[in-house]
């Protein structure tokens, strides 16, 4: 496990307000992964499982968080945005959880850096997860685009 910069959610919380209220207890790398440890009573529904609308949000964070700290990592500072998203909710999450935020393959992470030095622009697909009980609960898809700094 490795920590993200202490800075980080700090700064996450004042520029996106919404963030403080997303259940976010943790946030690390381990290996090529971004995890998120994720309180359920900010998340949950009339039926006491997290409402999918906010999973989906958080999923959709997550991955913008991954990429922006992997350019960061890199000592590339750019705006980046979500392109296109597709989410699939697997079973109920029932209690707290965590969400796994991975490139489909470390060669994807090596394009994107290239095309990015080259292009001032590129794209970066990532796999978000989700298991409550281990069992796989969610699963979300995004593509995620590094824009020209300036």
């Amino acid at each position: 496990m490795q920590a993200i910069n202490k800075n980080f959610l700090p700064w996450l919380n004042k520029a996106i307000p919404l963030t403080q209220h997303m259940g976010i207890k943790n946030l690390y790398w381990q290996e090529n992964n971004l995890i998120a440890q994720l309180s359920l009573p900010p998340l949950v529904n009339d039926k006491h499982t997290a409402f999918g609308g906010g999973v989906v949000g958080v999923a959709t964070l997550l991955g913008w968080c991954y990429t922006t700290l992997y350019l960061q990592g890199k000592n590339i500072h750019c705006p980046v945005v979500v392109k296109e998203a597709s989410q699939s909710y697997l079973r109920p999450i029932t209690s707290d959880f965590e969400l796994v935020c991975s490139p489909a393959s470390t060669a994807d992470l090596a394009k994107f850096l290239a095309v990015y030095s080259d292009k001032q622009k590129a794209s970066l697909p990532l796999e978000v997860t989700a298991s409550c009980q281990n069992k796989a609960a969610f699963s979300f898809k995004a593509t995620y685009v590094a824009l020209a700094s300036g």
